[in-house]
């Protein structure tokens, strides 16, 4: 995926995961767990760490969107390699949205195809030669 694409796709799903307000963001972390522009959770934290052998924690993430676009791109570029590897494909912003929906295998459930549609949209609007 080229460079243009991969920053279009953080912008998309920085737009769809962003809480709007401070009392959106504090019921996220409530409800969820979740922290920063990306609403990132404990899980990936985990996985990102076992992979690069960087800590981060979520306070880090809900502080800068720096470091939670860091940890995005260190969770899909490991992820996007494991689904190459189990099917022989580029992944594309599809299956990398999915998978940072859901999980590793995020991009195979049906729970995701909501989301997809939420992220296509903001990357429409953005640049329509994206897709």
């Amino acid at each position: 995926m080229n460079p243009a694409t991969v920053i279009a796709l953080l912008s998309a799903l920085i737009a769809v995961e962003s809480p709007r307000t401070t009392a959106q963001a504090r019921a996220a972390i409530a409800r969820e767990g979740a922290y920063g522009c990306l609403q990132i959770r404990q899980c990936c934290l985990d996985d990102v760490s076992r992979v690069t052998g960087k800590t981060v924690t979520l306070k880090q993430c809900g502080a800068s969107e720096g470091v939670s676009l860091w940890v995005c791109v260190q969770y899909l570029r490991y992820w996007g390699a494991h689904y190459r590897k189990q099917t022989g494909k580029e992944p594309t912003p599809e299956v990398l949205a999915r998978i940072w929906n859901s999980g590793p295998q995020g991009w195979r459930r049906e729970s995701t195809e909501g989301y997809w549609k939420k992220v296509k949209v903001v990357l429409e609007k953005a640049s329509p030669s994206a897709m």
